[in-house]
Order: structure tokens, then C-alpha cells, then sequence
């Protein structure tokens, strides 16, 4: 799964700001419980949506689904700029996607991935040994368990 950024703060800039706060619920004209959320524009406050979902399977989740909404109008913002910065900070690393339009990371096996992981643990002045060839678990055989 790729998450498209650019895609998601288009759909947040269009959307009521944040942050949004659950209202007391009411029950509307048809005998439903609906859980409104609440915001404020330009010192107005407005009921950008009321959650309410009238089939007997979700009962009790209502609210559940409220509380969701409510936090991830603001909680969004905030994830897509980590990982932002996580992306960054990735390529920023050996072997990360080059410039030339390769935004695949290449499968690593287990070795590439410790090799990595104790070449950035050394970068950061962390003592990170060497893999014991007597550990359970090591290869022989040049990576094969096979012998």
C-alpha cells in the first residue's frame, strides 16, 4: 500500500479544520442515536457530521465510530508529517530509493537488514556486534540452511 500524502492533506484542506469535538448525542426524527461532532469556523461553531449508523450490527459502536472520527480529524495532520519526516530520514540512508524516479525499496534478506541495522547502530556510536556463527538461527553455507 502506498500512501498518497499529497492526496490526503488535499481531502484535509478541504474538510472543516480540526480540531473537532464530540457533541452530546440526540436521537433524530426516524428514533436513531446520532453522536454529532463539533468545530469551529471563523468563531462560528458548526456540526460538520453527525455519525449514525441505524443497523442492528453496530449497535453500541456508534459512539465508538464518533470518538474515531473526532481524533483522526486531528490526528491525521500529525501522522502524515511523521511520516514525512520518516521517509526523509529513510532516504536519506544507504540504499534508499535513488533519484532517477525509483521509489521501490528492494527486497533484503535477513543478513542485508542486521548488516544495516549494526552499520546504523555504529554510525550513532552504539557498540553493535557481529553475529556468532554459533547463534541458533545463523546460516551456513553461504546463507543456505541446507548443508
Amino acid at each position: 500500500m502506498n500512501i498518497d500524502i499529497d492526496q490526503l492533506r488535499g481531502l484535509l484542506a478541504k474538510a472543516t479544520p480540526g480540531p473537532w469535538s464530540l457533541g452530546k448525542p440526540y436521537a433524530d426524527d426516524e428514533g436513531y442515536r446520532e453522536f454529532p461532532l463539533f468545530a469551529s469556523v471563523n468563531g462560528t461553531t458548526v456540526c460538520p457530521v453527525a455519525v449514525c449508523l441505524p443497523f442492528p450490527h453496530v449497535g453500541g459502536m456508534q459512539e465508538a465510530n464518533a470518538a474515531f472520527v473526532m481524533v483522526a480529524r486531528t490526528a491525521l495532520p500529525m501522522l502524515l508529517d511523521e511520516v514525512e519526516r520518516l521517509r526523509a530520514a529513510l532516504s536519506a540512508q544507504p540504499g534508499a530509493p535513488n533519484s532517477e524516479g525509483d521509489d521501490k525499496w528492494k527486497p533484503q534478506t535477513p543478513q542485508q537488514i542486521a548488516a544495516d541495522m549494526r552499520n546504523l547502530a555504529r554510525s550513532e556510536g552504539i557498540d553493535w556486534p557481529e553475529p556468532d556463527s554459533a547463534q541458533p538461527g545463523a546460516q551456513k553455507n553461504g546463507g543456505s540452511d541446507a548443508e
